[in-house]
């Protein structure tokens, strides 16, 4: 493991109280410590192979609750794109001071391309666009132009305004979509930086205020639920889409590693970025999949597939990182209202959750710290503590200690393409709670404890988070689908498939506005 004083050393000259960071780092070696264990182990036992046994869903109870069915995104009384455009910039207008999740506005922009798209449709001017009028948010670690990118982090605040979009960006407005804003994040996508450090407010939860949006991409998700955006383009490297999706009632779908060009888009962890996409249905992110790389003619084959296999991994979830009884019921219940003949369930058993989940946090820690490294070096005072502190802290994952994580990864990779020989996706919640209050939300998501999300981040896998129904107190619960790796095409035909069954309903923000 590094020195810990060693990496102290770039905090010598600035305005950082030392003590205070020496206590972080001190706690978060322990940790570090943990995941070393974990990963000695995973290496040196023998790790069962992949089995399968039947699963009635039947047996788990009746669904939680909400209605069945769709949340319909389309305004009332649509008349055109433009009409379109200025109802949404209306909404934003009056829900946005509450959630806050818009930080950077394009009014103009989006009134201009809607115009545009109007004439087209009027005048026949070529084909429609594949995702003509559909407005999106953008996660504010992507290039929009005309706008500065700060991922919230006064490190970036004199960033400078983007002459172009990022690539992604360009290719959703040249398919038609309708930029009008981008998101506010975690710092850096790092941390959930005091409101006191950060350049922006956090986020707000639509279905309930004082909730954690989770993150990073909390803007997003509270800009899709409040609907204030048809779509919002994010990032997910650790789960940054698919667990705020869980938290505010959306589906969230993480694209294979490398499926989408993340040029224009600020790091993470290089090896581990992907494109993530938040709505409130799949249809939207289907669409935008479908507009972005063509569609896939084999959806049209679906029935003489025969009925899609789904695993269900419930020793994750009640044994390895036991979730909620609210979540199991809710989880569970939803898997007893699929009716289709389309899918048909079996429960896997893969090795323990941990094994994932701490190959996963030294691999991407370890990128995290060689890509923010530098910049930690040049300005510590312009970063928020906890940002600060996590790249510090990142520091921590020694080259031997990733070598003994990628060994591992190549371990557990035989056991879940084993998986994937027997089943076309893996299921399990997306979180192990519904939102926490904010002030709680860091100790749900420590580093050292295994995550639901992480799995599929290890090997770049797709995976969708679906709304599958609500806690007695109201709040979201999200269930979790993960395919083979390239297979995204098949993940949301699936998702799709089992979305008409799931409980679905908009937080009390949306409700009849």
């Amino acid at each position: 493991m590094t020195d810990i004083d060693s990496l102290l050393d770039v905090l010598a000259d600035s305005t950082v109280p030392c003590e205070d960071a020496r206590r972080q780092m001190i706690s978060a070696a322990a940790a570090v410590d943990r995941l070393a264990v974990v990963v000695e182990r995973g290496n040196r036992l023998g790790l069962p192979p992949f089995a399968e046994r039947p699963f009635d869903p039947a047996a788990a109870g009746p669904a939680s609750t909400g209605s069945s069915g769709s949340v319909s995104a389309e305004p009332r009384d649509f008349k055109g794109y433009g009409d379109r455009v200025r109802q949404t910039l209306a909404r934003i207008d009056a829900l946005n001071p509450d959630v806050r999740a818009i930080i950077e506005r394009c009014d103009e922009t989006a009134c201009q391309l809607a115009r545009r798209l109007d004439e087209e449709a009027s005048g026949g001017a070529g084909p429609v666009r594949a995702l003509g009028g559909m407005t999106f948010t953008v996660k504010d670690v992507f290039g929009l132009a005309g706008h500065p990118t700060r991922a919230n982090s006064r490190l970036l605040r004199n960033g400078g305004i983007a002459e172009k979009s990022a690539k992604l960006v360009s290719e959703m407005t040249g398919a038609g979509a309708v930029p009008v804003g981008k998101t506010v994040c975690w710092e850096l996508s790092i941390a959930e930086t005091d409101d006191s450090e950060a350049l922006f407010p956090r986020a707000r939860n639509p279905w309930n205020m004082s909730r954690d949006t989770g993150g990073s991409s909390s803007g997003s998700a509270a800009a899709v639920a409040a609907g204030l955006c048809d779509i919002s383009l994010c990032t997910d490297t650790g789960g940054s889409t698919r667990g705020p999706a869980s938290w505010c009632g959306l589906v969230g779908y993480k694209a294979s590693k490398g499926h989408f060009s993340m040029e224009g888009c600020l790091p993470l962890s290089p090896d581990f970025d992907s494109i993530g996409l938040m709505a409130r249905q799949v249809e939207p992110c289907t669409r935008a999949f479908d507009a972005l790389t063509g569609p896939a003619p084999e959806r049209l084959k679906t029935a003489a597939r025969g009925p899609r296999r789904i695993g269900i991994w419930r020793d994750a979830y009640r044994k390895d990182a036991p979730a909620t009884e609210d979540v199991i019921r809710a989880f569970e219940g939803a898997l007893a209202a699929q009716h289709s003949d389309a899918v048909e369930f079996c429960e896997i058993d893969l090795p323990p959750l941990e094994y994932f989940s701490a190959a996963y946090v030294i691999l991407a820690r370890a990128q995290t710290y060689r890509a923010w490294r530098s910049a930690l070096q040049a300005d510590p005072d312009s970063l928020g503590q906890t940002a600060r502190n996590r790249i510090l802290s990142c520091g921590l994952f020694g080259p031997d200690l990733v070598d003994q994580a990628q060994a591992l990864r190549t371990k557990l990779r035989h056991h879940v393409d084993a998986a994937f020989r027997a089943v076309d996706v893996i299921a399990m919640p997306t979180m192990p709670i519904a939102a926490p209050d904010c002030c709680d939300a860091a100790l749900v998501m420590a580093f050292d404890k295994p995550s639901y999300v992480r799995f599929a981040s290890l090997f770049g896998l797709p995976s969708i988070s679906l709304p599958c129904g609500l806690t007695p107190e109201g709040m979201p619960v999200g269930s979790m689908l993960t395919a083979a790796y390239s297979q995204d095409c098949d993940l949301l035909e699936i998702a799709g498939t089992c979305e008409t069954s799931l409980p679905m309903q908009a937080p009390p923000l949306f409700e009849g506005k």
